[in-house]
């Protein structure tokens, strides 16, 4: 992507109860809509919120990021965009032109931003500002034939999520995993998308968990469906090409379930 990875130390990982809670998705915005409208919904927040500076006081090209970024917040459960999807949404030039004008917009009192975060930019006009917390970022899980996972584990990195996502949880009640593989496309988890994981060791049948293969060391993300008549679990993808994984049951561990999908940027 453009992703919604950002790299930054924490550990974190924590057992918790079951909640139930119908997986929600970021799905990151390539174009604003109505600018006219979000540059008029800006400039009355400005208004309203006792700002000095005026709207007429920036460049088109800043303009016109103001608006995309404003539109993209509300898109997107209040997660700011990156640098790179501010560029390929605005077709500007390259980063570096965004992070100047970026840093226009922070000086002109518009924004502020997060050293070391990607995704960091907060609208200081809005009283609720935009707010991400840093949920672990374990490593790789296959949504097609299952892959090693402990060769990929990275315990350091952080994902950066909209607290909507988590609703009451906390960030370190749920961990992260960053998806390889299409097996899981009719749920809308695609390759190169960051899904969101509560730890827990039961499912229910149906329900898209996270799965250790104990033989084979590996992890994949599939559908639930076990049968303790015949001591297996079918692991089934959400794709019509691909057949369902079975395995005995007691090779089969449920790391957790799927609770929230980050998409990865077109």
């Amino acid at each position: 992507m453009a992703n919604a990875v950002s790299v930054k130390p924490k550990t974190a990982s924590a057992e918790i109860e079951a909640v139930h809670m119908k997986p929600t998705s970021v799905a990151p915005s390539n174009k604003h809509k109505n600018p006219t409208e979000a540059s008029a919904k800006a400039s009355a927040r400005l208004t309203r919120s006792g700002g000095r500076r005026k709207m007429n006081q920036l460049s088109a090209k800043q303009q016109r990021m103001l608006e995309f970024i404003e539109q993209f917040i509300d898109d997107n459960n209040g997660l700011p965009p990156t640098v790179r999807e501010i560029q390929q949404a605005l077709t500007i030039s390259s980063t570096s032109v965004v992070d100047y004008n970026l840093a226009a917009l922070e000086q002109k009192g518009y924004i502020s931003r997060t050293e070391g975060k990607s995704r960091a930019i907060c609208l200081k006009y809005r009283t609720s500002g935009a707010r991400t917390l840093e949920v672990p970022l374990l490593g790789i899980i296959a949504a097609g034939e299952p892959i090693p996972d402990r060769r990929d584990r990275t315990t350091e990195d952080t994902v950066e999520v909209p607290p909507s996502m988590l609703g009451t949880r906390k960030a370190n009640e749920v961990f992260a995993l960053k998806v390889k593989g299409n097996s899981m496309v009719d749920a809308l988890i695609a390759d190169g998308d960051i899904v969101l994981i509560k730890p827990q060791q039961t499912a229910e049948v149906g329900e898209i968990v996270a799965v250790w293969l104990e033989e084979e060391r590996e992890t994949t993300l599939k559908k639930w469906y076990p049968d303790k008549s015949k001591d297996e679990v079918r692991l089934q993808p959400a794709n019509p090409t691909m057949g369902p994984i079975v395995k005995k049951l007691s090779n089969a561990r449920v790391m957790g379930k799927l609770v929230g999908v980050i998409r990865a940027s077109i």
